[in-house]
């Protein structure tokens, strides 16, 4: 908003680019929302259908889910305990898990690993509730089986026009976040038409179900909240399915397949120890699994092979030779040839005297 139209952009805060996180809808009663404006360099970016809510929600909602799974509680009911000053999101909410069967098992329809993700939202004066079933192949591919809507936008004049746009926007939400990606090379978009640039098709479009929420209150808008939903409630399904908790879209079938290893943590936004990221990866993936055993194997030669030298070093001439060059390249390679860490003279009890002399 403020490079198009600058004159609302006041005292440093962008409206658009803090919408729907300075008005967030859980009970948090600590509550601070800072904003940077960060222009991409060379590159003019415009509004995508949904502007600021897009982004806001989608952060809001995936750390909804991480912080339910780190207390250990139901996505649904960690987030009801949270709407007490959002009733008819709440309401949604409750209409939602009852219609999608949430809790119920999953099956696998190609042997994959199955889930289902909620999210919620109030924009633009609708407030929706959504849960979206998916299932992970082994290639990495995401398959939408389901997606189930509830929507409460205030008194339905045309309720077939209000199921359409959620149903038209639910599938330009998936598009998005599977396929939606666009890259520049040299200064170029590389993209041209749609078939690099692709939409959802017939065959991969998920059954979806729609129930409007009687209300009272006055009509609002519907023409940008309905394609919000389904970018959080799929990454939280994919999220439900795999445990890798992705922080960036459109999602990337490398990391989801097991074999992007050494990226999949940095991609997700994960900052862990070296240790704990190896031991995840070798827990998570086929791939990393070969490649530890291996390293493991090394050490341990290495290892065998100095003892081999130093313990035969007490009686045979040529391996007290071999032990001293490789008591040089281990010991006195770092620390120069006659001094060891601590910078005094290296005398040790050694059978050969004096290994960096």
């Amino acid at each position: 908003m403020a490079r198009w139209y600058p004159a609302v952009f006041q005292k440093g805060i962008d409206i658009d680019a803090v919408d729907s996180a300075v008005d967030v809808p859980y009970d948090i009663p600590n509550l601070q929302i800072e904003y940077v404006r960060a222009e991409p360099p060379g590159v003019p970016t415009g509004f995508w259908r949904g502007v600021g809510p897009n982004n806001n929600v989608f952060a809001i909602e995936s750390f909804v889910d991480e912080l339910a799974k780190k207390a250990g509680k139901d996505p649904v009911a960690f987030r009801h305990a949270l709407l007490g000053k959002t009733p008819r999101l709440k309401a949604a909410l409750e209409r939602v898990a009852s219609k999608a069967g949430w809790g119920e098992p999953l099956p696998a329809r190609n042997g994959g690993r199955t889930g289902r993700g909620v999210g919620v939202q109030g924009a633009f004066g609708s407030y929706i509730a959504t849960v979206a079933e998916v299932e992970v192949d082994a290639a990495g591919e995401v398959h939408v089986h389901r997606i189930v809507s509830a929507v409460d936008t205030g008194i339905v004049v045309n309720p077939d026009t209000v199921v359409a746009q959620l149903q038209g926007g639910l599938i330009f939400g998936v598009t998005a976040a599977l396929y939606g990606e666009i890259t520049i090379d040299k200064g170029r978009v590389q993209q041209s038409n749609f078939h690099d640039y692709r939409m959802l098709r017939i065959d991969q479009t998920p059954v979806i179900e729609v129930y409007l929420i009687p209300s009272g209150e006055a009509p609002v808008a519907l023409a940008r909240p309905e394609r919000l939903p389904v970018l959080r409630r799929l990454r939280n399904a994919i999220f439900a399915a795999t445990g890798i908790a992705l922080r960036r879209l459109p999602i990337d079938r490398d990391v989801l397949a097991g074999r992007n290893l050494l990226l999949a943590d940095v991609w997700a936004g994960k900052q862990t120890a070296p240790g704990d990221t190896m031991m995840r990866f070798f827990e998570r993936g086929a791939v990393a699994r070969p490649l530890l055993i291996g390293i493991a194997v090394v050490l341990l030669i290495v290892v065998a092979f100095g003892l081999w030298l130093v313990l035969g070093a007490w009686t045979d001439g040529f391996r007290r030779r071999q032990a001293r060059v490789f008591v040089e390249y281990l010991w006195c390679g770092p620390y120069g040839r006659t001094h060891g860490p601590s910078g005094r003279e290296s005398h040790r009890a050694w059978p050969i005297s004096d290994p960096c002399g």
